[in-house]
């Protein structure tokens, strides 16, 4: 059977199991089940809020998504037809979580993941068992060091990852103990930490990174069968898929006010798109699901601008990028390293390093290196005959983003042979991957907590908190918000994770439901008339909302 029909019957499989998890009663004293509602993004937040709006009773959601497809950072591409790649998320972070228990109840899942490399591979040396177990010694010491940053009595908001670490682990061993492939496994340990943290610097990265996440036990990944794709699919499967809009960017957000101030709803507007002009949608409330990415890059995309303290923990909040490169070869090389059968090879570099545990605070900026340089690890794909990935953070994940295909190929090829010595290398036939910090939709893959945050005393819970207040009529003076926001990161604990942002989905649509499932009732923007569009956007825009204006929701 092919992978394409393997996936389909798993989907429709999982549809059906999952039907009586995800079918919630519906709120019985739920006021407007027709308040027109728009989620910006059809990632795993912005899925998982409209079904858990469709959940509660509301049926006029929109969804404007910017890419021609859903999954948003969960990217599956199908490289043939039984083969694919997850060129997004991949990883299910921990157990007692909404991804893991779905997973696990549906029999999804396999063993758990090993999250470093398994073989070390040094470019231009040949390793003895003793430099492999020294190697080995080295990552335990780096490790240990790192998870004692979960403890928040470690640390303060004045300090970095790097800072706290690196004395800690220079001072590991007794004084005067040789520690052989010290520095350079403390490179490489760096590198990895880039991918996991996607922070392009443990300099910039407060030891919150670690102490607020929050994760019970290891990764897992899904079956062979089943792709990270197929599961956010399932889990959001009852709500309808014609609520979603493909291919719609959007370029303002607009409170809508009439002449004496009194908010009305919120104008969502999108650009023009293949000969047609711009669209405008118009909402109660509007849930934000857009990368932090995105966020940062576009400060002028709401009006009135959002609160001093939500933009100022925008602009601080960590986010970077971790990208997967998948190389097609016409035999497997890597078969042929040692040691046999390792899930992944740890790529060791001599001098110059990135950083070393003696370099200080203040020293020189590791980026600007060859792109190659942030290279991790790599090794073979289990759901690609004949592929592998290549793991690339840092500085090196923008870097690599900007080069044809082909040049990314011409790059590694001779680096690839310098690390798998005497084993001949062929040149790869082809590259997969998606580039993330080029896409305008992204900017990047996830979020971390920056130590800007922290000396800031700014948190994640700046970056959820709702904007745009008004109050409602019934109960007299109960507070409500036009626009909310979901996404990775903007959940506390599981920041970086899917399950962090189906929670945050759920999150935000929850407080919308709030709003509606008491005696109270708010004045909406589709059965309000359209007053003073009382912001500082153009005139033009005034009119086009007239012109353009739309009873409910422009679907």
């Amino acid at each position: 059977m092919s992978h394409i029909t393997t996936a389909t019957s798993t989907w429709i499989l999982l549809l059906i199991l999952s039907v009586p998890l995800c079918a919630i009663e519906s709120q019985q004293n739920l006021k407007d089940q027709n308040v027109p509602i728009i989620i910006i993004g059809a990632g795993a937040a912005g899925l998982a809020a409209a079904q858990r709006l469709y959940d509660a009773g509301f049926r006029s959601v929109t969804i404007l998504e910017a890419e021609p497809r859903t999954g948003g950072r969960i990217f599956t591409s199908q490289t043939s037809e039984s083969d694919f790649v997850e060129l997004g998320a991949q990883f299910v972070h921990g157990q007692d979580t909404v991804l893991h228990d779905f997973a696990h109840d549906h029999g999804l899942l396999t063993l758990p993941a090993p999250t470093e490399a398994e073989g070390w591979v040094v470019q231009n040396f040949n390793l003895t068992a003793a430099d492999r177990a020294s190697m080995d010694k080295e990552k335990a010491i780096f490790r240990s060091v790192t998870n004692s940053l979960e403890r928040p009595s470690n640390h303060s908001n004045t300090q970095s990852v790097e800072s706290l670490r690196a004395p800690l682990f220079s001072d590991a061993s007794p004084i005067g103990q040789a520690r052989r492939w010290s520095e350079e496994t403390y490179d490489q340990c760096v590198r990895n930490e880039m991918i996991w943290t996607a922070s392009p610097d443990p300099r910039l990265t407060s030891p919150r990174s670690y102490s607020d996440f929050k994760q019970v036990g290891g990764n897992f990944i899904l079956k062979p069968s089943v792709s990270m794709h197929d599961v956010l699919s399932a889990m959001t499967a009852t709500f309808p898929r014609e609520w979603i809009i493909f291919n719609r960017t959007v370029s303002s957000i607009d409170l809508i006010s009439n002449t004496s101030g009194k908010s009305l709803g919120i104008a969502v507007t999108t650009p023009a798109l293949h000969g047609t002009g711009i669209r405008i949608y118009r909402a109660a409330h509007v849930i934000v699901t857009v990368s932090l990415g995105v966020l940062k890059s576009q400060p002028s995309l709401f009006d009135p601008p959002l609160s001093s303290r939500k933009t100022k923990a925008i602009s601080k909040a960590g986010f970077g990028s971790a990208t997967k490169l998948f190389f097609k070869f016409d035999t497997p090389f890597w078969e042929k390293l040692e040691p046999k059968n390792a899930s992944g090879f740890g790529l060791i570099y001599r001098k110059p390093f990135l950083l070393t545990p003696k370099d200080s605070p203040n020293a020189s900026s590791i980026n600007g290196r060859e792109w190659y340089r942030y290279a991790v690890r790599f090794g073979p794909e289990t759901n690609a005959n004949n592929t592998i990935f290549l793991r690339v953070g840092g500085d090196g994940a923008r870097q690599v983003d900007a080069l044809s295909d082909r040049q990314v190929i011409d790059d590694i090829w001779p680096i690839l042979q310098q690390f798998a010595g005497a084993v001949h290398v062929p040149r790869p036939l082809n590259l997969i991957r998606e580039k993330w910090t080029a896409n305008g939709n992204f900017l990047g893959t996830y979020s971390y907590f920056s130590l800007e945050s922290a000396l800031a005393n700014l948190t994640v819970a700046d970056l959820a908190s709702p904007e745009w207040e008004f109050t409602r009529a019934r109960p007299q003076g109960n507070v409500a918000h036009r626009l909310l926001f979901a996404g990775e990161a903007t959940h506390s604990e599981y920041f970086s994770t899917v399950h962090g942002a189906i929670l945050s989905g759920q999150r935000e649509a929850d407080r919308i439901t709030s709003y509606y499932s008491s005696n109270g009732q708010v004045t909406t923007a589709a059965s309000a008339p359209l007053g003073n569009h009382a912001t500082r956007r153009s005139t033009a825009l005034s009119v086009a909302l007239l012109v353009t204006y739309v009873a409910t929701l422009c679907i």
